[in-house]
């Protein structure tokens, strides 16, 4: 598939960047790669914010950084300082990851030697790593196309015996499943929980090699069911405490997936999503928001026509599909939440008949990078009560202030 300039618009975002640099992307995007749940280096991420004047600087700045702290790396493993070397493997994980991402083409060298390199780097951090971490395939069949094939994931596994219960992580759409969790700063592990980072249909590594089977309306909560498959072949996990936690696209996937479940085997015993996607049809994400958010989403979904693309959009709606999830609801929110507001939210959340719980930090917007770790923090406790057991309330919409 060739590269998606949708509809012509890619100068816009270009010019915004340019003018208002890399938060132009999204307000306080950059906060949150910086904060510990992420755990980019602020010196890195202070270059790209004044070396990037575009998309394809961007990519090159990041690109840079990447090859400034792999080579810290392999200097400090050489020497044998192997908890030094994997903290620069892992930040230049991080800034190949990015560097890839703004790379939406097919077969493009470019795109494979980027994420080569993300991945080549996460390697060493899984290597160097002070607890047990996975590279793991997990079987799937796409059913529409019969496609049989794997996808990645990263399994984060808390030392010693276990069984222990597991949050199945699903990142968004401009992430991968080396981002988070941050295997330096692992907010499950310290909980005492196993953490499955998925690159599901269209993420990622699976967006490399799977070009058969690409996201569509149905096959991502499918996928979240083959991980739960999966995770049931693991002795060190506890397959009667599974919980899903997804971001920005990923809190959208994360109750289609309990709606899956559901349907056919209820294994999903709480669901969390942050900075939720949920509006209906995806309206702003797709015609208001910036012009790489709907290009991106199409190339993951292996679609150049932006009318096909289109007819689908309606089929992306929890309205009334939420009624059918039977465990508890989690989702964190900002108050200002340019992809999706927090009445919309609360609108869909009105139709759920299992017991929600909806937090709406002040004066923050989709990344919410203000309060990352306090959002991602709480979201980890949730999902521990839950899968302890512990009560919950039936309906909970409760407002956060922050400095």
């Amino acid at each position: 598939m060739p590269k998606i300039a949708r509809s012509g618009q890619d100068w816009i975002l270009d010019r915004f960047i340019g003018t208002l640099g890399v938060n132009a992307l999204m307000p306080g995007f950059m906060t949150f790669m910086a904060s510990p749940i992420v755990g980019f280096n602020n010196a890195d991420l202070d270059y790209i914010s004044a070396h990037t004047k575009g998309v394809v600087s961007m990519r090159e700045t990041y690109r840079k950084v990447g090859d400034y702290r792999a080579n810290l790396a392999k200097s400090a493993e050489s020497d044998g300082y192997t908890v030094t070397a994997r903290r620069h493997y892992y930040y230049a994980s991080l800034a190949y990851g990015f560097a890839q991402y703004t790379v939406q083409e097919d077969y493009s060298p470019l795109k494979k030697a980027l994420h080569d390199k993300c991945q080549n780097a996460f390697a060493k951090v899984i290597k160097y790593a002070d607890y047990p971490i996975e590279k793991v395939e997990i079987p799937f069949v796409d059913e529409p196309a019969y496609e049989a094939t794997t996808f990645p994931g990263v399994l984060h596994l808390p030392k010693g015996e276990g069984p222990f219960p597991c949050v199945i992580f699903i990142p968004g759409t401009d992430m991968h499943k080396e981002q988070v969790p941050n295997p330096e700063d692992n907010i499950f592990i310290k909980r005492g929980m196993a953490v499955l980072a998925l690159d599901g249909p269209g993420q990622g590594e699976s967006l490399l090699r799977m070009l058969k089977v690409r996201v569509d309306t149905w096959n991502y909560e499918r996928a979240v069911s083959a991980a739960i498959d999966y995770l049931e072949t693991r002795p060190e996990i506890d397959a009667s405490r599974i919980a899903t936690f997804g971001v920005s696209t990923g809190s959208y996937w994360s109750p289609r997936a309990a709606i899956w479940e559901a349907r056919h085997k209820n294994r999903i015993k709480a669901a969390g999503g942050l900075a939720a996607q949920w509006e209906p049809h995806f309206v702003t994400e797709f015609e208001y928001a910036q012009p790489n958010f709907k290009s991106n989403y199409m190339y993951m979904a292996g679609e150049d026509s932006e009318e096909a693309f289109d007819s689908k959009a309606p089929l992306h709606d929890l309205r009334q599909d939420i009624g059918e999830i039977t465990c508890p609801i989690l989702i964190v929110q900002g108050e200002f939440d340019e992809l999706c507001t927090p009445d919309q939210v609360e609108a869909i959340l009105a139709n759920a008949k299992a017991p929600h719980e909806m937090r709406i930090y002040e004066n923050e917007f989709h990344p919410m990078g203000g309060v990352a770790v306090e959002a991602y923090e709480l979201s980890a406790d949730w999902l521990r009560d839950r899968l302890d057991g512990k009560p919950v309330a039936q309906k909970l919409i409760h407002r956060v202030a922050r400095l």
